[in-house]
């Protein structure tokens, strides 16, 4: 069965019931996006001896992966589907957690399983791409526009859930059986999930893919976007370094502090996700990106470990409704037909700060000290605030 955008069901009840094995399935397909969070950065500097700069470059090879193909993931939601594309991106994903395993052959150099590694990461940002685009367009499918900001809180959920659960998932494994058990988990998750979605009803956006050309597309979601990726900072300076942070100090929990961050995500979906359509301005944005600031400039002055969770959750607190928020704006001004175009780019911004963020984030950690990551993540934060207030009046 197909369901059009515009018969989407708004009452909220049945549709609402649809969206639980779509939300599963993003939730499982984002959990191979967090496993290598916690195990791989510990992975490459201590069981293959690379420095922070190569760990920063390598976290973020995903990111530049996704960021390419964007634009492919956006025109097959647009032209073959949410479901077509979230099933492809499935796949890649499962391709990660193999290139994981395939790291491990015995005889490989330093150097060749550096290389396999990049491959595993390559593959998940084209999952990611795909996983996130569709992720995205397909509740839209099926609540309708009317309730496009729920739509993306409640996948929120299930995206950045998935990426904490994996997270937590790949620390437990890697403490208890090693790299190798984190990286078959990395294979196995994404295709449960591919299950699930092979049964979920598919969408259409709307009755003939959109015409807009590429750059008016650009052009609309530019402030927004902006924001959107100068607010990732955080999460790129969290995902990739906070661990390690906790490493250098001699702290236990960085897995614990991870898995705060997304339960801090997490909460604020649950308590504020139903607001976002009502949002008109851009206050409630701005007060989410100066909570978020808050939080990384605890991560930054963290005097022991129990602080650096407090932050952790408060980060993840405020960064949680940025991505509804600031996209609203956007893609009220865009036809259904391009859509999935539109979030994809949208959803670029986040590529662009891991894929940017990360090593410069890296540098700093070299050079300054991890204190200096979190700050940089702050101040770029309490800069997305001038961009969120400019999306909203539409400039």
């Amino acid at each position: 069965m197909t369901v059009s955008i515009e018969a989407a069901d708004s009452t909220g009840g049945p549709a609402l019931r649809r969206l639980l094995p779509m939300t599963a399935t993003v939730f499982l397909g984002l959990m191979t996006m967090g496993i290598p969070l916690s195990v791989l950065p510990l992975q490459l500097h201590h069981a293959l001896g690379f420095d922070m700069v190569t760990v920063g470059w390598v976290m973020g090879v995903e990111s530049a992966a996704t960021l390419l193909t964007r634009r492919f993931a956006g025109r097959t939601t647009d032209r073959r589907g949410p479901k077509t594309a979230m099933l492809i991106g499935l796949v890649a994903s499962a391709l990660s957690g193999a290139a994981y395993l395939l790291a491990l052959l015995p005889g490989l150099t330093p150097g060749a399983a550096l290389a396999v590694l990049v491959l595993g990461r390559v593959a998940m940002g084209v999952g990611e791409s795909l996983v996130f685009t569709a992720g995205s367009a397909w509740p839209i499918g099926m609540l309708g526009m009317a309730q496009a900001g729920k739509a993306l809180s409640w996948v929120g959920i299930a995206m950045f859930g998935g990426i904490a659960a994996g997270t937590a998932l790949g620390s437990v494994l890697q403490q208890g059986f090693g790299f190798a058990a984190a990286a078959l988990a990395a294979l196995l998750v994404p295709l449960v999930g591919l299950t699930i979605a092979l049964g979920v009803p598919a969408v259409r956006l709307a009755a003939q893919p959109g015409a807009l050309p590429f750059r008016r597309i650009l052009g609309l979601i530019l402030p927004s976007g902006a924001g959107f990726t100068l607010a990732m900072v955080g999460f790129a300076a969290i995902g990739s370094f906070l661990v390690l942070a906790y490493d250098f100090r001699g702290w236990a929990g960085g897995g614990v502090a991870l898995t705060l961050f997304g339960a801090g995500f997490v909460a604020a979906r649950v308590l504020f996700g139903g607001r976002s359509d009502r949002a008109r301005g851009p206050g409630m944005a701005v007060a989410t990106l100066v909570v978020e600031a808050a939080g990384l400039l605890l991560l930054a002055w963290m005097p022991g470990p129990w602080a650096g969770m407090a932050g952790a959750a408060v980060t993840g607190f405020g960064l949680s409704m940025v991505y509804p928020l600031l996209a609203l704006p956007a893609i009220r001004r865009v036809p259904a037909g391009d859509l999935g175009t539109a979030i994809g780019t949208y959803d670029a911004g986040a590529d662009i700060a891991i894929m940017i963020g990360t090593p410069v984030c890296g540098a700093l950690a070299a050079g300054f000290g991890f204190q200096a990551v979190f700050l940089f993540a702050a101040a770029a934060a309490g800069l997305a605030t001038v961009l969120a207030v400019a999306a909203y009046r539409g400039r």
